[in-house]
């Protein structure tokens, strides 16, 4: 996956991938819908990538600790 990235719908980067690219969270890009949501519903959303993230590193660290 490389590094995680976050942007949002509001960005010409984010807006460009939603509408260019069909699964860009394949591609480690996680997008923020700020158009369509209020402020709370996108930091719930944003909440919910980071913990994403820490669960992925943590299970990652898991995994290489027992081979």
């Amino acid at each position: 996956m490389g590094i995680p990235s976050v942007s949002t719908n509001l960005s010409g980067f984010g807006r460009f991938m939603a509408e260019h690219v069909t699964d860009p969270t394949s591609y480690g890009i996680y997008l923020v819908d700020r158009r369509f949501k209020s402020a709370e519903e996108s930091i719930q959303e944003l909440t919910q990538v980071k913990n994403s993230w820490r669960l992925t590193c943590f299970l990652s660290q898991r995994i290489y600790e027992h081979i």
